[in-house]
C-alpha cells in the first residue's frame, strides 16, 4: 500500500520561531517592510530580543506577543500557541516547505562510544601508517 504524502495537519506542532518568521514575512508580504531594529523599537525590546525570537521554542509573554502579532498583522494567540485556529493563509504549505529543506542536524555518539586509545599505541599506529 502506498505511502500517503504527508499533509499539513499531519505535520509536528510549529515553534515560536517558525510562527514569528512566518509573520515577518507576512508583515512584508502587506507592503509594511521595516528592519528587526525597527520592528524592535514597535514591541519596545532590542533587536537582539527579536534575532532571539528567530530561535525560540515557545513564546515570550503575553504582552509582547499580542504587540508583535498586532505589527505583523496576524492573529495573537495563533503566535503565540500555534493551531490551526488563526493561521494566516499559506502558512502550512510554508511550514511543510522549510521542514523539507532543513539539513538534518547531525547525530553525535556519545564519548562512552568511543574505543579509548593509549598515546603509545597511537603513536606506534602513526609510525605503521607512515611506512
Amino acid at each position: 500500500m502506498p505511502k500517503t504524502p504527508a499533509t499539513p495537519q499531519a505535520l509536528e506542532p510549529s515553534t515560536f520561531a517558525e510562527r514569528f518568521t512566518f509573520g515577518r514575512l507576512w508583515q512584508s508580504l502587506h507592503g509594511v517592510l521595516e528592519s528587526d531594529d525597527d520592528f524592535a523599537m514597535g514591541i519596545d525590546r532590542s533587536a537582539s530580543s527579536v534575532s532571539l525570537y528567530r530561535q525560540q521554542e515557545h513564546a515570550p509573554p503575553s504582552p509582547t506577543v499580542a504587540r508583535m502579532a498586532e505589527l505583523m498583522g496576524v492573529s495573537a494567540g495563533w503566535l503565540a500557541f500555534g493551531g490551526d485556529a488563526g493561521a494566516p493563509p499559506l502558512f502550512a504549505e510554508w511550514l511543510a516547505r522549510q521542514r523539507a529543506a532543513a539539513v538534518p542536524r547531525a547525530k553525535l555518539a556519545p564519548v562512552s562510544a568511543y574505543k579509548r586509545v593509549s598515546s603509545a599505541d597511537a603513536a606506534k599506529k602513526r609510525r605503521r601508517d607512515a611506512s
